[in-house]
């Protein structure tokens, strides 16, 4: 039987524990989907840290010579049984995240200034120039459509305007390219930044991760929904919390992820810095 190390969050340890069964649902470069219920679980490498929707597993490269789309698998006692035999997952189990951080002022500047270096010609991340520079860049159609939703949940943030935040949110879901569309990864990166920040028990941060709850698995597609649901309920995310904690030094990390991905989530955690440091 071959042995797998690794580490989940404690909703996808029980799982695994007390057993489901499904199929695998894809394979690619990043990572493979297993379709358990009503759940699309991941399983990536350890190299990205505890990832809030699945397992981190070291020597995750000899997983995709196991497993074939298609395939049906069966989980219980942390054993993954598949047509060809069994794996045995040694996973440490993550709890729920739910420190208070406010970055310093300072640290999100350096992230801010890493974006503005690095932002893609697909997607949302060059939002960050008519959000937080002087600078005129030019957008693509996806950012002129978005541009005035993000101005507006930002301001329904900060004004309480709950009716405009909801709306807001369920524009932005599934907006743009990707297996997790650029809009959620913003949407992503902003709540996670909003629930681990002094805002986190007020009436705005309640309503952006209802809102999420709500819309998520009509808006967009079963993958980026159990990503942003898990974030939306403090699973942990070791990339998010480095770039939230010390943005300065863990902005590049977070940015590795996927083609768009790490950099708009970035942009989300620094529209979510700028509600209290004044970036805008």
């Amino acid at each position: 039987m071959e042995h797998f190390t690794g580490c989940a969050p404690e909703h996808i340890y029980d799982l695994f524990d007390r057993g489901c069964s499904g199929s695998v649902a894809m394979v690619n470069s990043q990572g493979m989907y297993l379709a358990l219920g009503e759940s699309l679980v991941l399983l990536c490498s350890s190299r990205f840290g505890v990832v809030p929707n699945g397992a981190a597993l070291c020597r995750w490269e000899r997983l995709p010579g196991l497993l074939a789309p298609g395939e049906p698998v069966q989980l219980r006692d942390l054993v993954l049984t598949l047509p060809s035999g069994s794996i045995r997952l040694e996973l440490q189990r993550i709890c729920r995240e739910t420190c208070i951080c406010i970055p310093e002022k300072g640290a999100l500047h350096g992230a801010l200034e890493q974006l503005l270096a690095q932002t893609g010609e697909t997607g949302l991340s060059a939002l960050v120039y008519p959000l937080f520079s002087p600078e005129v860049h030019p957008l693509n159609a996806c950012c002129q459509l978005a541009l005035p939703l993000v101005q507006e949940l930002l301001r329904s943030l900060q004004t309480g305007d709950i009716p405009l935040l909801r709306r807001c949110v369920c524009s932005l879901l599934g907006l743009g390219p990707g297996l997790t569309p650029s809009g959620d990864d913003l949407l992503c990166g902003l709540v996670y930044g909003l629930r681990h920040s002094p805002a986190r028990d007020t009436a705005a941060c309640a309503a952006l991760s209802a809102a999420i709850r709500e819309f998520a698995p009509r808006q967009t597609n079963a993958v980026s929904a159990d990503y942003l649901l898990a974030v939306a309920a403090d699973a942990p995310f070791r990339a998010m919390a480095r770039a939230w904690q010390t943005p300065g030094v863990g902005a590049a990390s977070l940015m590795e992820l996927g083609s768009n991905s790490g950099r708009e989530m970035l942009l989300g955690l620094l529209c979510a810095g700028s509600i209290y440091r004044q970036l805008l």
